[in-house]
Formats: structure tokens, sequence, C-alpha cells
């Protein structure tokens, strides 16, 4: 797993802003199913599972205009064999 942590602050008024108001069933529907399937694959020990826990409809397709390189540091996280990315705000 790869947690990127970008080198500057975001602020969460800037990030919540990029958020749609409203977000389609299909997008909660797969966002559940990646929470739920994570939930799996720890309570299971299937790391197999893991990979599709990561991905996100919801915050991740907007957010990435926030954060320059973001989806080239995930592909190039999983490229190197890494389950998953993530970023992180501290």
């Amino acid at each position: 797993m790869i947690v990127a942590v970008p080198d500057f602050e975001l602020s969460t008024r800037l990030a919540r802003k990029v958020l749609p108001k409203h977000i389609s069933i299909k997008d909660a529907i797969f966002n559940i199913s990646r929470a739920s399937i994570l939930i799996a694959a720890l309570v299971e020990g299937r790391e197999d599972l893991l990979p599709l826990a990561f991905d996100d409809a919801i915050h991740q397709p907007y957010r990435k205009k926030l954060v320059l390189g973001m989806s080239e540091v995930f592909e190039a996280a999983k490229a190197a064999g890494a389950i998953g990315a993530a970023t992180q705000k501290l």
C-alpha cells in the first residue's frame, strides 16, 4: 500500500468545495461496495480483495484536480506492485 502525502496544504473547505452536491446512486453503491470489500478482506484475510477496496467514485475523481500528479502517483504505485494508493491530508 502507498499513502501519498502531498508537499502542500490543502484546505478542507477547498477540498469539499470541489465535491458535487449530489452523487448518483451508481457512485454511492460503488463506494459502499468498496467499503464492504475492505471489511471482508480484512476480516477474512483476503489480500486478493484489497486492490478493489481502494477504488473510489465519490471524492478522488474530483479532488485529483487539486493534487497535481495524483493519478500518475496512483498508477506508478500500482505498476510497482502496490496493493493500492490513497492520499492523506495532515
